[in-house]
């Protein structure tokens, strides 16, 4: 018995020396709470490319939306399995790699949808900057140059954009460039022209038009959105009528495409 009692005595010494191990390891309530909202903000984002890109056959957004939906899986894994804060770091970088991939694949469908139309603007601008680099050889105004210039360098870029399915970007510079092409028109003395004169007027009403979009998207009902496509086809025949040297119907049918565009964001802002 005494002996006995001389093994026990030191391993009951030791057992008080030793730390404590929890039978459970536990998380922080906070943190669990921030990666559940994240991995419920990915789904909302993978979803809406999902929608996105039923009208769209785009290899790389399909790739960058099924590496989300890949990721995304991971990373519930992850969440649900988590026994200590490290589990939920690691679920929270892979919701957030998830996500990064759905926006991917978001931006890519939009520019699948919104190819043709993009793809004309920037038509268009080349067709400017075409018409303003031949007026400009006669001119010898160094500031017109200097326009003309920075508008084929942004149209440059507005292509590289385009490319690489950034089209929002694209139009942006696009329609920069436009500007920076009549500006030099004007600079060699060649905005009194009947010509240039609808060609700005025609550029001012893609931007008013553009504008609007950006309202109707985020904002608009069915109403407005059947307002901006009404503007887009007055647009449309605009321009057609302007190719053909129908100088004032291509003016007057772009000033009702402009009042399209302005009643579409009109009726975005009130929620129609």
């Amino acid at each position: 018995m005494k002996r006995l009692t001389l093994v026990l005595a030191p391993l009951a010494a030791l057992a008080v020396l030793l730390p404590t191990v929890p039978a459970r390891a536990q998380v922080t309530p906070e943190l669990r709470a921030r990666v559940d909202e994240a991995i419920r903000l990915t789904d909302t984002h993978i979803d809406e490319a999902n929608l996105q890109l039923a009208g769209c056959q785009s290899p790389e957004a399909q790739s960058n939306l099924q590496m989300a939906v890949t990721l995304q899986g991971q990373a519930k894994m992850r969440f649900g399995g988590a026994t200590m804060d490290l589990d939920l770091r690691a679920a929270l970088d892979l919701t957030g790699r998830a996500r990064y991939r759905a926006d991917n694949a978001l931006r890519l469908a939009r520019c699948c949808v919104e190819h043709d139309r993009v793809a004309a603007q920037l038509e268009r601008t080349a067709e400017i900057i075409e018409r303003a680099r031949e007026r400009a050889e006669t001119c010898r105004h160094d500031r017109a140059r200097a326009l003309l210039r920075a508008a084929v360098e942004q149209q440059r870029q507005a292509q590289l954009a385009f490319a690489e399915g950034r089209c929002l970007i694209a139009l942006q510079l696009s329609l920069s460039a436009r500007e920076k092409a009549l500006a030099a028109l004007r600079a060699c003395g060649f905005e009194e022209r009947m010509e240039d004169r609808v060609q700005q007027f025609l550029v001012q009403t893609d931007a008013r038009i553009e504008r609007a979009r950006a309202v109707v998207e985020e904002q608009g009902g069915e109403r407005a959105h059947q307002a901006l496509a009404l503007a887009e086809e007055l647009q449309g025949r605009a321009y057609a009528q302007f190719h053909e040297n129908r100088l004032e119907a291509s003016l007057r049918i772009s000033r009702s495409a402009r009042d399209a565009a302005d009643r579409a964001e009109r009726l975005a802002r009130s929620g129609r």
